[in-house]
């Protein structure tokens, strides 16, 4: 998602203590430590966005504003493939919004505090700001996936051994390696949501508007589901952040390309025809 112009908890139990719990702290949140990462300097910045952007080009990837993947995520549905997603027994899914940073590393499982945005290891900063605004932001989260039976957590990381996504709550682009204006983004954008462990990041860093970056972070923990940008600026899934509340799409609504080509085509045909995207049935 990109800036324009512009309560649940459910502690499952056995949980273990978030992954951040080794790493450098100086405050809490929920009782948790919570990273802290000094500033970078202009040249640490410098040096990350170089290391991003060749990390993107070694890969073959596509920027698509805050959809990060390769060719074949945007490429145009093949009429006579199956909709593989299809195969897959359905599942409870189940976020964990983490507050609380850590170590991280390249890759594609949350329990293991990896990301594809990363190429190497990274001390990843925690949430900053207060435990009502945190709170606002799960609410909003929470609020916007409990229709579809999705398990929200936060105070803790769920055990390794169930599967779960993950959306850090921290940090600013720049940390990542990318410019500043971009409020969130998805490396593992996963048609029909066949794996069950991405990773997303929701800026809290770059903004202090709970209810943009509530909506933020469950614009890029839709992208991992599959879902794309769609028109609408009361809808979840439009390209440009905006306050207010916002809801998923439930008619079959027009793409917005203006940030980048639309990825998981032939998902969002199956329910749609084409040219569109309903999020609610997916």
């Amino acid at each position: 998602m990109r800036l324009a112009l512009v309560l649940l908890s459910l502690g499952l139990v056995g949980a273990p203590t978030v992954a951040a719990a080794d790493a450098p702290i100086g405050r809490t949140l929920f009782g948790n430590p919570v990273t802290e990462v000094p500033e970078l300097s202009d040249d640490e910045i410098a040096a990350r966005r170089a290391d991003f952007e060749a990390m993107v080009e070694e890969r073959g990837w596509i920027v698509a504003d805050d959809v990060i993947g390769p060719p074949e995520l945007f490429a145009d549905p093949d009429p006579d493939a199956a909709v593989a997603a299809w195969d897959f027994e359905p599942h409870r899914g189940t976020m964990f919004l983490n507050f609380y940073g850590g170590e991280m590393s390249g890759g594609n499982n949350s329990a293991l505090m990896q990301s594809s945005c990363f190429n190497g290891k990274i001390t990843y900063p925690g949430y900053k700001g207060t435990e009502a605004a945190a709170l606002a932001m799960i609410e909003i989260f929470a609020s916007r996936m409990e229709p579809y039976g999705i398990r929200v957590v936060y105070e803790k990381a769920p055990p390794p051994e169930l599967p779960y996504q993950m959306v850090m709550m921290g940090g600013r682009p720049t940390d990542v390696g990318l410019p500043n204006g971009v409020l969130g983004v998805s490396c593992s954008s996963d048609c029909g949501d066949r794996w069950w462990r991405d990773t997303t990041l929701a800026f809290t860093g770059a903004s202090s508007n709970s209810s943009l970056m509530g909506t933020t972070a469950l614009q890029e923990a839709a992208h991992a589901f599959g879902l794309a940008h769609i028109d609408g600026q009361q809808h979840i899934m439009y390209p440009y952040a905006s306050s207010g509340t916002k809801v998923w799409s439930t008619e079959c609504t027009p793409y917005n390309a203006a940030t980048g080509p639309i990825n998981c085509k032939g998902t969002h045909d199956v329910f749609c025809g084409g040219d569109a995207q309903n999020d609610d049935a997916e």
